[in-house]
């Protein structure tokens, strides 16, 4: 475990506040918009915070950069990961779509 773990303060991160949930019997297609399109304007909120962050960090705060870095490092894992799984998702539509 890193010592950095031990000293930067509990930030829920950006995924785990807006994982989205499928209502039961609701249609998917319809389901992944809503949740897509929900994804997509907390992203940009996040993004747009993280930005006017920037202007007012405190550089001579290490805990300060440290929870600035721990909140950007969430965005970006956040956004990779919503990236990858659009993509399986393509893909594997893709393939049940040429399938025989």
């Amino acid at each position: 475990m890193s010592i950095l773990t031990n000293i930067s303060p509990s930030i829920p991160s950006f995924a785990e506040q807006n994982l989205p949930e499928m209502v039961p019997g609701s249609a998917i297609g319809s389901e992944f918009q809503k949740k897509g399109a929900n994804i997509t304007v907390a992203a940009e909120r996040e993004k747009a915070a993280l930005i006017n962050g920037a202007d007012t960090i405190d550089v001579s705060n290490p805990s300060e950069l440290l929870q600035f870095q721990s909140r950007m490092n969430n965005y970006n894992h956040a956004i990779n990961f919503i990236a990858t799984l659009t993509h399986k998702g393509a893909s594997a539509i893709d393939s049940v779509l040429k399938a025989p």
